[in-house]
């Protein structure tokens, strides 16, 4: 296990609540794809990477239950230990008709089957591509247990061959100590499984742009704008960078409007998101801000490094300081996340 991913597990044991064990309910909305294509090799290795993180928790005396939501026709796409609930009835279609047509999910329809028929204290919400490291739930459970109520991870991209030849499931040792990309997106949640009665997301579309971050304002909202970013663990990883849900421009029309108007909705109620927050994050990017451009002014950079530092846990700041100051002066930094 890296350093970067040690420093964030806190102990292997104690994973408790007060005196309550941690439980959680993992969600993820599995697909039959076709044979021998990336999505179904995606899939396959996603599949072996989520037992080996199980496997995992249970020798550290977390509960894990592996919850695949997902329509009647896909429920051959659920592999073990996942239970297979194929309860969905409606896709984005039913609600709008956007092209190209696609069979896409409404993110609360999800998380609605989740909370139905999960039985865990914490829900975790990743998508069917995002490839959990072996000790993705005692970091999880760590952070918890240290009083972090909701979670955002990012993962890192690692190349989708190696030696010229694609990744399969059997390579899991090798793509866990592969080196990867920083990632700047939202790929992994975690909150109290009773908060999904107080999302507000509206017909949010699942799969395409906006819906993460319509997650992360709600999340971030819940908690008193104080969710926490965790960009730097690399507790998860993704094959290849093709963002192929970018070229999707009526998907993207129809989720950006909703993510903005639920925003203005929840600082109504919860009062207006600070700066640095994820929500602040949030409605930046959705604006365009200057900042979030490929090659941002200085000032525009500096305001990206203190907002990550803003949501990093208190006891990794100074490390993540130092790790800078050291990059700065041209040193090594080996070893700080």
């Amino acid at each position: 296990m890296s350093r970067k991913i040690a420093m964030l597990c806190f102990s292997r044991s104690g994973n408790t609540v007060g005196h309550r064990a941690i439980r959680f309910t993992h969600l993820v909305n599995p697909f039959v794809a076709k044979p021998g294509s990336e999505h179904d090799l995606a899939q396959r290795i996603t599949w072996a990477g989520l037992r080996r993180a199980i496997e995992q928790a249970e020798a550290d005396g977390i509960e894990v239950e592996l919850l695949g939501v997902c329509y009647p026709h896909d429920v051959a796409s659920v592999e073990r230990p996942a239970r297979a609930l194929p309860v969905l009835v409606r896709t984005i279609q039913d609600v709008k008709k956007i092209e190209p047509v696609r069979p896409f999910p409404v993110v609360m329809d999800l998380f609605r089957a989740a909370r139905e028929h999960g039985q865990g204290d914490y829900l975790v919400f990743s998508n069917m591509d995002i490839v959990p490291q072996p000790c993705y739930y005692r970091c999880l459970a760590a952070a918890v247990r240290s009083g972090v109520q909701a979670i955002s991870v990012a993962r890192k991209t690692i190349p989708k061959e190696h030696h010229g030849q694609p990744w399969q499931p059997g390579d899991l040792d090798t793509l866990f100590n592969t080196p990867g990309k920083l990632h700047w997106g939202h790929d992994t949640f975690v909150f109290p499984m009773d908060w999904v009665d107080r999302l507000e997301l509206g017909e949010m579309c699942y799969c395409v742009a906006a819906f993460d971050r319509a997650i992360c304002a709600n999340l971030d909202a819940l908690c008193g704008y104080r969710a926490v970013h965790y960009q730097f663990q690399h507790l998860s990883f993704h094959l290849g960078d093709d963002r192929a849900w970018a070229a999707m421009d009526q998907y993207t029309e129809y989720n950006k409007p909703l993510c903005l108007a639920l925003i203005d909705r929840l600082e109504a109620h919860y009062g207006k998101a600070p700066w640095p927050s994820l929500t602040q994050l949030m409605k930046d990017r959705l604006a365009g801000h200057p900042r979030f451009e490929p090659n941002p002014r200085f000032t525009h950079r500096i305001a990206r490094k203190v907002h990550h530092l803003y949501h990093l846990p208190p006891e990794r700041r100074m490390a993540k300081l130092v790790m800078q100051a050291r990059r700065d002066l041209g040193l090594r930094s080996e070893g700080f996340a």
